[in-house]
Formats: C-alpha cells, structure tokens, sequence
C-alpha cells in the first residue's frame, strides 16, 4: 500500500516512530503492563522492509520490529514480533484489521522464506500496535473478524480473527499519560499541556549526549510545529520556526513556559475585567430595579411596567439618576414615560 500524501506532522512522526527508544516507551508504557514487563526492550530492533513480503509496498509509516519476551516459567525466550502502523491522516483507514492481518500473514511467509522459523517450528506470537494522531477519534473496527459478514455458528467458526492494540493520541487524557516516557512527551507537546514545560525539561535529561541529537532535534520540530499551528504574534512564530532544526530541548522548555506564564496572566487580565464588567452589570440591574419600585410607588402599577420595558435600552448610571429625578420631578405618569423616553434617546 502506498503512501497517501503527506504533511511536515507525518514527516516528523515517522522519524520519531522509528528510534527504538521512543518504540521501546510505547511497548512500556501503553502495553498492559503484565505483558510489558515480560518484554526485554534492549533486544529490540527494526527489521528490514522486505520481512513483510516482496508483493506489498509497506508505506513508510509502517515498520515492523522484534523483541524478546521472557517465557515463564520455563525461564526461556521468544521473540515476539511488533508491527507498528502509524496513522496520522484526518481519515480513518476502516479496513485497518484487515492491513495489519496482511502484514501479519506476509511476516510470517518471509520468516519461513529466510529460514528464521524452521519447518516444524511453532510461528512466533504478533503484536500489532496501531499509533492514531488524527484529529477525528478512531473509529474503525479493531479486530477483522468484525469486518466479516455475520453467517452460522458452523461457518463463523472458520473465519479469521485478529486483534491489534490502539493508541489514539487525542482520546488519551493526560492524568492517564505514564510519567517519564518519550510517547507520553511527544503526546503532551502536541496537547500544548501546561506542563510541556516540566515535560521538556526532562526530555532534555533524557536525551542527554550526542548520541540523542537526531531524536532531540525530532522533538524540537515536533515541538515547534504544533505551537507554530496555535498562531500568535509573527515574532513568535519565527522563533518556533528558528527553534525547529537545533535540537535545543532546554530553549524549548523556556519557550513552553513563557508562553503558558503570558497566558495565564492574559486570563487573569481578561478575568478581573469581566469582574468589573459583571459588578457595573448588577449595578445596573438593582438601580433599574428600584427606580421602578419607586415609579409603581407614586404613580401606578402601569407606568412602572412601561417603565422597566424602557429602562434596559439605558447603560448609562447617569441617565438612570437623570429618570430617577423625573420620578420625583413629574405630577403624572405620562409626563414620566414621555421625559424617560427623551433621556433614553439623549434628548435631556
């Protein structure tokens, strides 16, 4: 299957889906931990395209990786087989299990091809992991048996079932992010969680040594596209967009928490203004509320209604004190709504 067109978010993505580190914390982090922990991650290791057979064109999102897992309780090991598809388009790929079931059966064609499994041999167990950073929710079913027309009990018996794993970047909550894990960072600064900023800090301990500078840099431009996306001033984008390519983790962090500092005290700003918007706005209400009470006091109930229908077109405190002294002022109630009105359009 080949590549659909991609986008800078694909591009940068996929490098960061094929370092073992950031493959190793999505085995550790997002397995079930019961089978994470049977997982020795500093065996695992890429394997070449071409073990997904010589007649389907993987796209180059898809990779296929092993690992040995620790059998219990015999003390042994097997290698277990990881295929990782990443899925980043707007749409959903609906025939997902039947693409990972393909992969799955042309894997273990070429191992047999290479001799890796010998005749006789038991195949070696599958994990397919499925990455989705879309903006729409994953939707498709996960297991192809689900993709099959419903028959009888007998028929349905012979039909093939296979499950994958999903992560969905944008269903996962940060609370349910596990803590020091390169695939919960990458999740987090494209979240623009307000803790990117403790987030990049640790990245750059993590990815301490010139060894890292390739995956620094990746997350320096997973970083600074997603924040140039949230717009802002174009100084401020420049600086994103100076920040990409330079693998400084350290700026970044500084980055992430001075903009979450200006925002915070923008909201701050825009709340003690609404305050005070809200305070002058109930003001209004009570004195418009009295000067009716006041007007139903001296005159009659019909000139305080008509009265209150006309006294919201008033914003002004000074116009309502203006009506307030025509309650006293006027001997009738039409001599008030008539002098009300002329304050109301600012004739007094």
């Amino acid at each position: 299957m080949a590549d659909r067109e991609t986008t800078p978010h694909d591009a940068i993505a996929k490098r960061l889906y094929r370092d073992p580190r950031v493959v190793a914390d999505l085995l550790d982090g997002f397995l079930p931990q019961s089978l994470a922990a049977q997982l020795d991650l500093a065996t695992l290791e890429e394997l070449p395209a071409t073990h997904v057979g010589r007649h389907l064109q993987r796209r180059s999102g898809d990779a296929l990786w092993r690992v040995q897992r620790r059998c219990q309780p015999a003390g042994g090991r097997e290698w277990v087989y990881v295929l990782v598809l990443l899925e980043f388009q707007s749409s959903i790929d609906p025939f997902m299990a039947l693409r990972i079931l393909t992969y799955t059966g042309l894997a273990y064609e070429s191992l047999l091809q290479r001799g890796t499994v010998q005749r006789g041999e038991p195949l070696p167990p599958v994990l397919p992991f499925v990455v989705h950073g879309g903006e729409r929710r994953w939707s498709a079913p996960r297991d192809v048996a689900e993709l099959i027309a419903e028959t009888d009990a007998e028929l349905a018996a012979l039909q093939p079932r296979n499950h994958y794993l999903l992560l969905d970047e944008n269903a996962t909550k940060a609370d349910d992010l596990p803590k020091d894990n390169l695939v919960a960072a990458q999740i987090a600064l494209k979240h623009h969680a307000p803790d990117a900023g403790a987030m990049a800090r640790w990245l750059d301990t993590r990815l301490d040594g010139p060894e890292h500078a390739e995956l620094r840099r990746a997350f320096t431009q997973w970083g600074a596209y997603w924040h140039q996306r949230g717009g802002g001033p174009p100084g401020l984008r420049e600086a994103w967009r100076r920040l990409a390519d330079t693998g400084d983790i350290e700026r970044m962090g500084n980055m992430f928490e001075r903009q979450w500092a200006e925002l915070a005290e923008k909201h701050r700003q825009e709340g003690i203004e609404l305050g005070i918007q809200r305070a002058v706005e109930r003001e209004l209400v009570r004195d418009r509320s009295l000067l009716s009470r006041h007007a139903r006091r001296k005159f009659d109930p019909e000139t305080a209604a008509q009265l209150s229908e006309l006294l919201p077109r008033i914003a002004d405190p000074d116009r309502l004190i203006e009506i307030g002294d025509a309650i006293i002022d006027c001997s009738t109630g039409a001599e008030l709504l008539e002098r009300s009105r002329r304050v109301a359009l600012g004739k007094v």
